[in-house]
Order: structure tokens, then sequence, then C-alpha cells
């Protein structure tokens, strides 16, 4: 390999020949190949297609087909390779290799086009190559002999109403590229040659050749790599899309047997899996950063996903690692592994949906009809996708290490603030049920539904009472259903605050109330949909789902995984965000409330598949990004918390404390909140709603969250015969001592760790886990439902202790 650049630690080397190329690291003199294959180590084979740097998948009339810039651009030649400041420039087409002849050429072309829409861009010498293969026919071309005539007229009638230009008879092969090769450097592609052919009578159908430009860079930047892909040549076509775009698979894979560390994927909070999983058989993973596309229908959903937040991945591997962040093109990534046992090696890497597609239920009347039609996005990404790869050695090649490089490029790009969070009272997170729509009946005789009161404003503030009574300090009160129908919302452009809670007087005075005793309401509302769409402009407001239908926000029965069909919402168009959002906070200014939690921006992403004004997930992003500005007069909690909210949020409710927990995972890691602690406070989902509220307890403050409970003031069973019977346990009554007992222990903990990082987190047995922060406070937590003894130290069955620091 040929040295291309050095800059800081690093040196870029490149096979021009291959593209291959390689990064040294010379604290340690570590190499990171692009590929296993051209690592002098390597000693195995394997298949062509791992020397690729790009992969690409491209939906043909709903049949997928593969090609890779390795088979499919090197070996065919269809590359090139330029300098650049600190690394090089790859220009490569990637597609069908194909033998160009005639039968690939327009054979016929009216001899205005042909003169003015084609010989007018080219050069004096590609003019003179089209001029020799293409002859000027015109039956008013005394000249024109009798037998060409004859011949011309037959194969072309139409040259009877106008003069041709003809392709020429035995035109070689070589030559006919030649030829095609100048007609696409202007533009003229398979499709103008297929209009120009049916015009003018030529019987031929032109094949289209499935082949891609891009134009990747490969460069050192401030001590790391920057990889990027320029998509902007990428094409739209009715039926044959480029959809999906893979980056550097192979970089930094495992491949020998002794290898030993891990993969961390953006899982929830972060997991980790064992890089050297060879007695395995379960398959590879691809974890979609930012959720699901919810453009697409999904009726069923079955175990819990966690949302992945953060668009970075990394490697451990011997005492060297590296952690890459998604930077252009997150929205559309997803995270995957390759892992021993199903590959012959492991890796991990990212993918980018440049275009969805998915069969789509056209709901055709006749039961006998085919209903799955194969559709693909609207609006195809064309724009630049990136990752930044740094890279760690010796003991900063750790978890801790690399949520060090994330902090400070989030720092570097404002994502997150460069001060650190002063030192407050821990505060308790509780959400309270306000209003809910029940079955009811008229005059005893017909079935009505109407609104009642889980909780009222002034029970809100009774149960806040008792909170303070029994030792708790600071509360964090978030208010669900509280306006506009309650608990399941109705459009909040004009916002009407629910009469049988107490009205908007009730809703000051708790404020009033909890301002005071310095508790702090945050009214919950969601922004980017619409649960009950009664009164909401689905025509022009509603985004739409792939197949042009309503976009539908579904919710999942936990024990069948099938979809609720009598809660079924629907998501704001992204082009109407900003108006949707603007038009709210006008209405809600007028309470004079100072706060507000935002449950679903920062959880929920979806294109607009509308065929007429479609955006891809990218755009959407962008838009809700600046719709996120309005909300800056705001204190806002937003809930889960994709990175891109993090500037907008002053906390982050119900962030991600656990991973999917797929087979090949060894566990979950806080990785999130390794980069997050100490800067921007965060809290747990709430905790007494979930399958152990005791496992989630340990997590909340082994992870540093400080802890969420969902209340009502009615008792359980008052759900029943609601919406929101997947609330399981809220009477807070049954709480009050469970609370306060957590209360006291954790917040006692959290005082002495303030705003101090994490700095470990590890397994020190099967079910016990210990987490350890930068002023010695370190938690050990024990999972299991057995006691444990740790250095002399006795742990109870889920139950965790705290060793070391002082108060903060």
């Amino acid at each position: 390999m040929k040295h291309i650049a050095s800059d800081g630690d690093l040196e870029l080397y490149m096979n021009e020949q291959s593209m291959a190329f390689a990064v040294k690291d010379t604290r340690n003199s570590k190499v990171w190949y692009s590929d296993p294959l051209s690592d002098p180590s390597f000693t195995g084979s394997a298949d062509d297609s791992n020397r690729a740097l790009v992969k690409i998948s491209v939906n043909d009339y709903g049949t997928v087909k593969n090609y890779d810039s390795f088979n499919h651009s090197v070996k065919s030649g269809q590359f090139d390779t330029v300098n650049i400041k600190n690394g090089v420039k790859i220009q490569m087409v990637i597609g069908q290799t194909k033998v160009i002849t005639a039968l690939d050429l327009p054979q016929a072309v009216e001899k205005e086009r042909f003169e003015n829409e084609i010989l007018v861009k080219l050069s004096d010498d590609e003019k003179s190559v089209l001029e020799k293969r293409y002859s000027l026919y015109s039956l008013n071309d005394p000249n024109l002999l009798q037998r060409k005539r004859e011949s011309a007229l037959k194969k072309f009638p139409v040259l009877q109403e106008r003069d041709l230009y003809i392709l020429n008879n035995s035109i070689p092969d070589f030559t006919a590229k030649e030829v095609k090769d100048i007609l696409r450097s202007i533009g003229y592609d398979e499709e103008q040659i297929q209009k120009d052919n049916d015009d003018n009578g030529a019987d031929i159908e032109v094949e289209p050749i499935l082949r891609y430009d891009f134009e990747m860079e490969i460069a050192l930047k401030d001590g790391q790599l920057s990889v990027s892909l320029d998509c902007s040549r990428l094409t739209r076509d009715k039926d044959i899309n480029v959809t999906k775009i893979s980056l550097l698979e192979m970089f930094g894979a495992s491949h020998n047997k002794q290898d030993e560390g891990w993969l961390l994927l953006p899982d929830g909070s972060g997991s980790i899996q064992n890089i050297n999983g060879e007695n395995s058989g379960y398959p590879s993973y691809s974890i979609r950063i930012y959720g699901e596309e919810k453009a697409i229908r999904k009726e069923q959903q079955f175990g819990a996903v966690e949302q992945s937040i953060l668009p970075v991945f990394g490697e451990k591997l011997g005492d060297s690692g590296f952690v890459a962040m998604i930077e252009d093109g997150d929205a559309l990534a997803s995270v995957n592994t390759n892992l021993k046992g199903t590959s012959t090696f492991s890796s991990i890497y990212p993918s980018f949906t440049v275009a969805e597609s998915a069969l789509i239920d056209a709901g055709f009347a006749d039961a006998a009809a085919s209903t799955n039609v194969p559709m693909t996005q609207p609006d195809t990404y064309t724009g630049k996708i990136s990752v930044r790869y740094s890279f760690l050695c010796g003991k900063e090649a750790d978890l801790y290490g690399m949520s060090q490089l994330v902090r400070n490029r989030y720092q570097q790009l404002k994502i997150l603030p460069t001060e650190k969070l002063e030192p407050s009272e821990v505060p308790l997170n509780v959400e309270v049920i306000g209003s809910v729509d029940k079955s009811s009946s008229l005059l005893g005789i017909f079935p009505v539904r109407k609104n009642e009161a889980a909780t009222t404003f002034t029970q809100a503030k009774e149960i806040v009472d008792m909170l303070h009574d029994r030792g708790i300090g600071k509360i964090n009160l978030h208010y669900l259903g509280w306006c506009n129908g309650g608990l399941y919302t109705k459009q909040v452009q004009n916002l009407n605050v629910e009469k049988v809670l107490g009205g908007k007087k009730g809703l000051q005075a708790l404020d009033e109330a909890l301002t005071k005793n310095g508790d702090t309401l945050y009214p919950q509302v969601q922004l980017v949909s619409v649960q009950n769409t009664k009164g909401f402009n689905t025509r022009k407001m509603a985004a739409r789902a792939l197949g042009n239908n309503l976009s539908t926000v579904y919710h999942y029965d936990v024990a069948t995984g099938n979809s609720f069909n009598y809660r079924i919402g629907t998501y704001v168009a992204p082009a109407y965000l900003s108006e949707y959002i603007s038009t709210f906070v006008k209405s809600y200014r007028p309470l004079g409330l100072s706060s507000l939690a935002v449950t679903d921006i920062g959880r929920d992403l979806y294109s607009e598949m509308n065929k007429s004004a479609g955006l891809n997930r990218e755009k959407s992003k962008e838009m809700a990004v600046q719709s996120l500005s309005l909300l800056e007069n705001q204190h806002t909690a937003i809930s889960s918390g994709n990175m891109y909210t993090w500037p907008y949020a002053d906390y982050i409710s119900s962030i991600p404390l656990d991973s999917s927990r797929y087979n090949r995972e060894m566990h979950a890691v806080p990785f999130v909140q390794m980069v997050m602690h100490g800067l921007k406070g965060y809290s747990s989902k709430p905790i007494n709603n979930g399958y152990d509220y005791r496992h989630q307890m340990l997590l909340a403050v082994s992870f540093g969250a400080d802890a969420t409970f969902r209340f009502t003031y009615t008792a359980d069973d008052f759900l029943n015969g609601t919406y929101f019977i997947d609330n399981l346990s809220t009477d807070y009554r049954n709480w009050l001592d469970i609370v306060s007992d957590y209360y006291q222990r954790t917040s006692e903990v959290f005082k002495k760790i303030g705003n101090s990082d994490i700095i470990e987190y590890k397994q020190l047995q099967k079910d016990v886990f210990s987490t350890a922060f930068e002023n010695g406070v370190n938690i050990i937590v024990n999972y299991g439902e057995n006691d444990v003894t740790i250095n002399g130290q006795t742990i109870e069955a889920q139950d965790w202790l705290c060793r070391g620091g002082t108060d903060a």
C-alpha cells in the first residue's frame, strides 16, 4: 500500500489498484484494514465481496439485486482515484458490466434533435466520432441512392415525415462503447435512447443497465478518519432504484480465532457483543437508528425493542479500538454486525436506507388477486452520508474512552453543553394520568363514551404533598391527559384544559402551588402525532405512509403483539410541523406555564410518502429540528431523546436504560449515559409500569437515572373499559412506601455522585454489575435471585450496594 497522508497519530495508506486502504495508529503501531483480505496476517479464503468498500441494494421491479464496489467496479476498472488534502477521492461506477453493442445505441434520431440537443454539447473530437457513425437521411436529398432510400424507408417509415440521422451498419462493439460513453457524458441515457427508438419506429427494447455513480472521500481530519459518500448522482426511477447503501462493512474485521474484544451497538442505552462468537449460530443483527420507519405500517410487534437514540458504534480488539459516529445521513442509518459462527469474520458497520421499499397491501376488491405490491419511497435521498472514526489504544480502549470521544465531538458540534450541571436536589419524576374517556351509557340504555378524571388537579397536589410528607424532595410532575380529550388526545392546535380535572384555573393553581414548593409542573403533549384524529385535518396535515394511505400510530398489546384496532392515530406531515407546533405554542403561552414535556418528537421519526410531496427521513429530521426551536422559551423535557433533539432538551425523560436483549448480546451497557451524565439530566421510564419494577429500579440506580413513577388518584380498576388498560398498576397508595424507601436510598447516593462522569461499567459475575464514577463512588447491583458476596460484603438478591465517595 502507498502512503497517502498523516495527521496527528494516524497514517493513511492505500492500494490504488483495489481501493483497499489502511489506517495506522502510530501510538501502538496498530493497523486497521478496510478489509481482512488486505491484512497480511489473514491466511484463510473468503469471497471477494468482502473486499468492497461500498455495497448497494437495487430494487428492480420488486426484485432486490446486490452490487459491490469490488466485484462491480474494481474488477471492471470503473473507478479512479484522486489525491485530496490528507486523503483520497474515489470516483466509482458500481453496477452491471455489459458488453455494449450497436443495439444499445439510438438507432435513429430526428435531425433537429441530433444537431441541436446532442452534437452541440460535444467537443469537436466527440462530434467527429458521432458524425462518422450516423448518416443523415432525407427524402429530399437528390444524392441519396435509391437502394438506401428504400432500405431506410422500410426500416423507418417515419422518414416520410422528417429527416433522420440513422446509425450505420456493422458498428463494432468497441466503437459502440465509445459512442455510448460520449452520449452518457451529456446525460443522454437509456431512457432517452428508448424514447428516440420509439419515436422513430425502431423496434428495439433497450434494457436498462444498472450502474450508479458515487464519489467517496477517505481522509484524515483532526486526528480521526473521515469517510463520506456523495449520493447526489442517484436518480429516481419509477420501478428501479437504489434502496440501501452499506459502507465499510469489513473495516477492522476480526478474523483470528484468538482475538478478544467486543462490538458496541447503539441498541437502547448500548450493548456489547463478543467479537469471538465462533460457536454460536445466531444470525447477525441490524439496528435502525432512531427507531423503525413509522411510514411503513407494522400491525404486529413482538418483544420489547429499545429505541436506538445515538448514531454511534464501536469495536474493541485486544488493546485497541475505535468508535464511529454517523454524522451525515444519520436518520437513514442502521448499524449492522457480522459475527463469527455465521460468518468468517466479526465486524460492525453502517448501512443507509436511501429509499424505503416494501410489499404494500394495495387493497384489491378481488379476493383472488394478489394484494401485495412492491412499492418504493417517492423521495430518494441524494445527499451525503458520512462516518467519523476515532481510534483508541491501551487503557483508553474501553467504553469510557469511547464515550469521551463522542462527548467531545458532540460538544464541538454544540449537541451537548460544555459546562457541567450545577449540583441540585435530586428530583423524583411523577407522571399522573388526568382525564380518560370511558364507556358509559345514556339513560342506562345507549352506549356512549365520556371523559372522567383519573386524577384531578387538586388530587395531583394531594399526591405531591403526601410524597413530600414522606421525605421526598423536589418533584417533577408530568401531567398526562390534561387537555383536548384527555389521554386519548385530539389535535393540540387549540388547547382546552379538561374541565373534569378543574379547568384552566385549576391547572394554573396547581402550577403556582408546585412552583412555590420548588417543584415543577410539566404538562405533557404530543407534537408530531395525533392520537384521536377527530377535528384534525387529515387530508391536509396528516403524513402519508408508503402506499399513499394515512400514516398510522399503533399501540400494541403486550401479550399478543397485535395492534389495538381502536387506538390508531396518525402523524403530522413533516412539511406542516412548524405550522402545527407554532399554533400550539400560541395557544399554550396564555396559560402562563414555564415548562413542557413532549413525548413523541424525540422518539418518532418518519418519512413523508405522499406521492406528490415526498420527504425522506433525513429531511423530516431537519424539519423536526427546525420545529423544536419554536419551544426555546419553554423549559422542555423530551422523552426518549433521539440525539438530534439534545440541543433543545433541558431534560431527557424515559431515556433507554436497557438493550433489546438480542441473543448474541453479552449485556446492556450505559453508553448513552456515559456520554451524557453530568451534562444533561435524564430519567427512567415509569418504573411501576414495567414487567418487573425491582429490575427497573436497579437499572435506574446503576445507570445514574432519576426515577419515574406513573400514578392515578383512582384505584387500578378505574382504567378497565378504557383504551389504556396497559397501564398496569397506577394507584399511588400502593406505591407510597416503595417510592419513599427507594428515593431515600438513591438520593443520598446521587448526591455523592453529583455531576461526575461514569468511568466504568463491568460485569463482576453472573447478574452482578458494577458502575464506577469519576469521584470514587461505586454502585454494585445484583440483578439475580440469590444473595452474593463481593469483597466480603453481601448484596441481597435484586438489591444494590454503594461504596466510596463523599457528598457533592
